[in-house]
């Protein structure tokens, strides 16, 4: 993925339109909107560090998201967490593999994109905690296992795991309400 600042497509950056819940909002009718269990994930935050992008504007993109999706009266909101424990232990040796085969025209140092990205998850929990929209939101951690010589990418093999986590409050209670409903008939 190419992060927050681009989610919807290339046409966000290009259009300086960060807001990616606002290039979905067609996607749902206003009656899915008003009936269906809605849930936002936010995540891949970290990669736009890669691409230049400051930690403020990170954030600032994920705070125009987040109210846009409050205004949708989106009930939940889960915003992943940054893989610190993954970054932190990145050698330098390591990153410039990583950053050749997977950002090869981004002129970032080791340091830039390390301190750039824990900036990045300290302003996200401050968001998370302070938010007018704070209720809404729940910060979600990764695991250290996920990830393997690629910091910031889950692997495929972990990915079952990593949704079922990002999804998994909200999945239990979508089922608790299937039960009672199908109870009631």
């Amino acid at each position: 993925g190419s992060g927050v600042g681009a989610a919807a497509s290339q046409s966000i950056r290009d259009t300086a339109q960060p807001d990616a819940a606002a290039a979905l909002t067609p996607a749902l009718s206003q009656r899915e909107r008003e009936t269906a269990p809605t849930l936002a994930v936010i995540t891949d935050i970290g990669n736009d560090v890669m691409y230049g992008a400051t930690p403020q504007q990170i954030i600032d993109w994920i705070s125009a998201s987040v109210d846009r999706l409050a205004q949708m009266n989106t009930p939940r909101i889960n915003v992943t967490a940054l893989p610190t424990a993954s970054i932190q232990r990145v050698t330098p040796w390591q990153f410039a593999i990583v950053k050749a085969l997977l950002f090869p025209t981004r002129d970032i140092t080791f340091e830039q994109a390390v301190s750039r990205a824990l900036e990045t998850q300290h302003l996200l929990e401050r968001l998370v905690r302070e938010s007018p929209h704070a209720a809404r939101l729940r910060m979600i951690q990764h695991e250290r296992d996920w990830y393997g010589f690629d910091p910031i990418h889950i692997k495929w093999r972990h990915w079952p795991m990593a949704w079922a986590r990002f999804l998994a409050r909200e999945l239990r209670a979508y089922r608790e309400r299937e039960r009672i409903y199908r109870d009631q008939l």
